[in-house]
């Protein structure tokens, strides 16, 4: 209401404008940001902000071409913008045809040496200082995971320092409030303030959990700040030389990847989330298979789409319950599922088609609780998802993770008209449950060891100990 008043008396504001955009999209209120952002876009046509919010709500909104038209007029605008180029290179994981690798190597001209330069050395030492750079994008049972394993390392062996774009206080942040030495709020900071304050942690070992979704501080590791900087998770092809390696697994990342860096894989996988608690659903009564997709619009591509009505018209009894969304076509073979609740959602369906090509984890695992099967896309230039890790670490890998198109149409048939195979999913989904993946202890274990042979390697590799 305040954005609106203001543009009445000012039309010209245009930090007034993304104002009231940028509201309407944190109500979920797509269509009304769009049509206010097109408007304001003949208003301000050169004006690289306002461009670039446009393309964003035109991306969820399930408009991919006309995206990727406003990014690119925004990257023209104003080409030293990193934070726009970020927000294009996320793109991609939601996009139909990703061009991920030509993306990344048009943003490793952002990769300055570093506006702040030092010299940093590895040396054997019993503690570390370790720092984690924290995005906001990951759901609340996956922070609360990660905090619960950070909680686990030995503090005797590993000071740690926590840095994110909110204070410590804010209730984002409330599961790390127990698990870090330390807290650096770096909201609103330029590129130099932001080096020099990473630089004065002193740290030895930096883990870069934000990724794109923190433009600056990929920016600011572009110099080495500390003798080992991970990329966790990390993209098909880093924008600059600042990362000494990468943290994933040996399922996301079997090979070495073509920009050298080693690869410190975790034992049990780079998946970290809470397990729910859901009592597995009895029969419902319903005949009809019902196949579930949890999607947003930016999922509605036409490949997606192709894809799904491809296994109902296979199946001419199964339906389909989808969230958020409305039937696109697929007439009265479709519901909407308008329940919030996770456990409403995979209590209604018998078996999860995750969208490509990157479903929810959160998604994946209320799924796997429910004892509900699932089936998803493997992209090649989706490095390190989550939810394929997830599946290989459960031993679930085979049954769930579609090697292209037309092994995911069959793997979702596959379940049809198959109750036992169902529920011997379903058990075999429980027992896995119970395992390692889930136990945070070990988790945060894993994570320090993987750390101490980042640091190890340093040490080694260092001139002071050759």
């Amino acid at each position: 209401v305040l954005f609106r008043e203001h543009l009445q008396f000012l039309p010209s504001d245009v930090q007034a404008a993304t104002g009231l955009a940028t509201s309407l999209i944190l109500q979920d209120e797509w269509l009304p940001a769009i049509e206010a952002l097109r408007g304001f876009r003949h208003q301000h046509p050169t004006d690289a902000i306002i461009a670039a919010t446009l393309a964003n709500a035109l991306e969820h909104w399930g408009r991919p071409l006309e995206a990727e038209a406003c990014y690119h007029a925004a990257t023209l605008l104003d080409p030293d913008n990193y934070s726009i180029a970020a927000a294009w290179l996320n793109a991609p994981q939601a996009h139909p045809q990703p061009v991920a690798e030509a993306l990344m190597d048009g943003a490793r001209r952002f990769a300055v040496s570093g506006v702040w330069e030092q010299t940093v050395v590895a040396e054997t030492k019993e503690r570390l200082t370790i720092l984690w750079i924290l995005g906001v994008r990951s759901s609340a049972a996956e922070r609360q995971a990660l905090a619960h394993a950070l909680a686990a390392f030995d503090p005797t062996r590993a000071r740690m320092i926590g840095v994110g774009p909110l204070p410590l206080v804010h209730g984002y942040n409330t599961p790390f409030q127990t698990a870090f030495d330390h807290w650096v709020d770096i909201h609103d900071m330029d590129l130099l303030t932001l080096q020099i304050v990473l630089a004065a942690q002193q740290a030895d070992v930096i883990i870069d959990v934000a990724g794109m979704t923190t433009p600056d501080t990929v920016l600011a590791l572009g110099t080495r700040l500390a003798p080992v900087q991970l990329a966790w998770p990390s993209l098909p092809h880093l924008p600059h030389d600042g990362y000494s390696g990468r943290v994933s697994d040996h399922w996301s990342d079997p090979v070495p990847a073509a920009d050298g860096l080693p690869i410190y894989a975790l034992e049990h996988g780079t998946a970290l989330i809470l397990r729910p608690e859901i009592e597995v659903p009895a029969e419902r009564g319903d005949d009809r298979l019902c196949f579930g997709a949890d999607a947003e619009f930016l999922h509605l591509h036409p490949r997606q789409v192709r894809l799904w009505a491809e296994i109902l018209n296979a199946q001419p009894n199964a339906r389909r319950l989808l969230e958020i969304f409305g039937d696109h076509g697929l007439g009265g073979r479709v519901d909407v599922f308008y329940d919030s609740s996770l456990d409403g959602f995979v209590r209604q369906i018998d078996v999860l088609l995750q969208p490509a090509p990157s479903g929810s984890l959160d998604m994946a695992v209320h799924a796997l609780a429910a004892g509900v099967p699932m089936v998803v896309a493997v992209e090649p230039l989706c490095s390190n998802n989550p939810v394929h890790s997830l599946l290989h670490h459960l031993g679930l890998a085979e049954a769930c993770v579609a090697a292209d198109e037309r092994d995911y149409v069959t793997k979702a048939l596959s379940w049809v008209n198959e109750p036992a195979r169902r529920q011997a999913f379903a058990d075999q989904a429980q027992q896995a449950l119970a395992g390692p993946v889930f136990d945070f202890a070990a988790r945060g274990a894993d994570l320090q060891a993987l750390i101490t042979q980042a640091w190890a390697d340093a040490v080694a590799s260092s001139p002071v100990e050759s």
